[in-house]
């Protein structure tokens, strides 16, 4: 829906007007399981009081728990929209609507069961069968033992039902997690491989400079060197002057 679309973010009014509306949302569903579960308490009450009451009480009471199953949907819908922090604080609730929401629909089960084997065997009344062999007895006897077997073998698909229900919510979340920790991570090499980009060009910078300073440094010494050969040469390469008179009185 539209409003599961919305982006979750602690700054964003837009997601902040979407989480009071899933707000709003949810305590609706919620109020309307809660006053669907106190009429089926009340239908089952009034069973309990009034046997013969069961005809009427108990097919509402089963309409009143599909209801209540809706609403319980409606509100699981609307917790996997919310956003982590919300969801693992509203998760625990909703689990224990579910559970009493199963509570509910066996005792209404057992009532019904009651209520089909009272009729069945005249105990409703308080009385015997009246026109009935042993052998129709035990006929119907068998055939509610058969209809209560068939019964337990949905109630433990029903709760089969319900366990891969909540393991594929465990892993949606599980996953829904594992995608922000991989945006988080993504966000993070991008920042990385930035850093990374800063200190190379900073690295080749500095090898620029490093290679002009070697440059500038063989320049020197190459002029060093010329200097000193050039004074070496005026030092020790040309005569003295007074070397000159000297020999020419010796000769004479």
């Amino acid at each position: 829906s539209n409003i599961a679309a919305c982006n979750w973010s602690a700054c964003d009014p837009l997601a902040l007007c979407c989480a009071m509306v899933l707000s709003e949302l949810f305590r609706e569903y919620e109020s309307d399981l809660i006053r669907l579960l106190g009429c089926v308490d009340e239908k089952l009450e009034g069973v309990e009081i009034d046997p013969g009451s069961s005809k009427h009480s108990l097919p509402d009471a089963e309409r009143q728990l599909k209801q209540a199953d809706q609403a319980l949907r409606q509100m699981e819908n609307e917790v996997r929209t919310l956003p982590t922090e919300e969801r693992t604080s509203v998760e625990p609730r909703v689990r224990q609507f579910r559970a009493d929401l199963g509570q509910r629909r066996k005792a209404v089960e057992t009532a019904k069961q009651s209520a089909d084997r009272a009729s069945l065997l005249g105990a409703s009344n308080g009385a015997t069968m009246l026109g009935r062999s042993m052998q129709d007895r035990e006929r119907m006897m068998g055939a509610q033992e058969q209809l209560e077997s068939a019964s337990g073998r949905l109630d433990q698909a029903q709760r089969q039902a319900f366990e891969t229900e909540q393991i594929g919510l465990d892993i949606l979340n599980d996953l829904r997690d594992q995608r922000d920790t991989i945006k988080r991570t993504h966000a993070n090499v991008g920042e990385i491989g930035a850093s990374v980009a800063e200190a190379k060009m900073l690295l080749d910078s500095l090898l620029r400079r490093a290679r002009q300073n070697k440059i500038m440094t063989y320049a020197i010494l190459a002029l060093l060197a010329i200097a000193a050969a050039g004074t070496f040469f005026l030092v020790h390469g040309s005569p003295s002057p007074k070397a000159t008179p000297s020999v020419a009185n010796t000769q004479r």
